[in-house]
């Protein structure tokens, strides 16, 4: 007899189905989508919580669903708006497909292609939304605009995420990325460009290891410079080569690169330009 995996994120039910997908239940009805994600909230309350995304499908139509820990009596309600890191935005209405179980308030949001186009290639920095409160009482509190931006330690590369999900075959289904801890990732693999070393140049020691603790992987490529001493004077992100441009996966990448140290030459050219190519991995 198979065995299934069922497991709740503040209510927020998911399963993993035959075909590996998560599902996201609302009300009576369920989507197909993609892991969870969260953005962290912008708001001074401490009763306003992270804001929890997920991108899924209604058939052949497009969804982005919000969800976050409130009270039984509040919904999120009214415009939703996404803000883009190239300074686009992306505004949805309000459908009405929408919920609250066990004080999490959910709703759903449809996306246009033109929307879809947007996303995939740009990310998402802020996301704006509205929380308003039904028989509200003492809750009253909790109505309000909020905020709650990808960044931190969780921050997301939602360009490969919205590609890779709307744009699923059976032949490439789409893989959720499994959100593991600090020690349950694999250690960074780090290795000289092929025919991008320095001519008649070593190392000195090991590559320094890059410092980083978002949630993703992906081939970050450093051009570097490299002076007569054996310093780097020059690293910067090299596109070519690289398959994301996550902020935190190049940050981390280009502050190890500006540390990796080389052989002395006198000899040498006054710059040598090289590249390190770093392999950010997942188990």
């Amino acid at each position: 007899m198979k065995r299934f995996l069922i497991f709740t994120v503040l209510a927020v039910s998911f399963s993993i189905c035959a075909i590996g997908q998560n599902l996201a239940f609302i009300g009576e009805k369920s989507f197909p989508c993609t892991e969870t994600f969260i953005l962290k909230s912008n708001s001074d309350n401490d009763f306003i919580a992270d804001l929890k995304l997920v991108f899924a499908k209604d058939g052949e139509k497009e969804l982005l669903i919000i969800s976050s820990k409130l009270v039984s009596t509040v919904r999120i309600s009214g415009k939703l708006i996404v803000y883009l890191d190239d300074g686009s935005v992306i505004a949805c209405d309000d459908k009405g497909i929408k919920d609250n179980m066990d004080d999490v308030a959910i709703t759903a949001y449809y996306l246009t292609s033109a929307d879809i186009r947007k996303l995939e290639k740009s990310n998402i920095n802020t996301v704006r939304y509205v929380v308003k409160c039904e028989e509200c009482l003492s809750n009253a509190i909790y109505e309000g605009i909020y905020t709650a931006s990808n960044k931190g330690d969780l921050e997301t590369d939602f360009m490969s995420v919205t590609t890779r999900f709307f744009n699923q075959t059976e032949e490439q289904p789409y893989i959720p990325h499994k959100q593991k801890s600090e020690t349950e990732r694999k250690p960074y693999i780090t290795n000289m460009a092929p025919g991008l070393s320095l001519k008649g140049r070593s190392l000195l020691g090991p590559l320094p290891a890059p410092n980083y603790s978002v949630q993703e992987e992906g081939i970050v490529v450093i051009a570097i410079t490299v002076n007569k001493k054996g310093n780097v004077v020059n690293a910067e992100f090299e596109l070519k080569g690289s398959t994301t441009q996550n902020r935190q996966l190049i940050s981390a990448a280009l502050k190890a690169a500006s540390q990796t140290r080389f052989n002395s030459d006198s000899n040498a050219a006054a710059f040598q330009r090289g590249s390190i190519t770093y392999h950010f991995e997942l188990n």
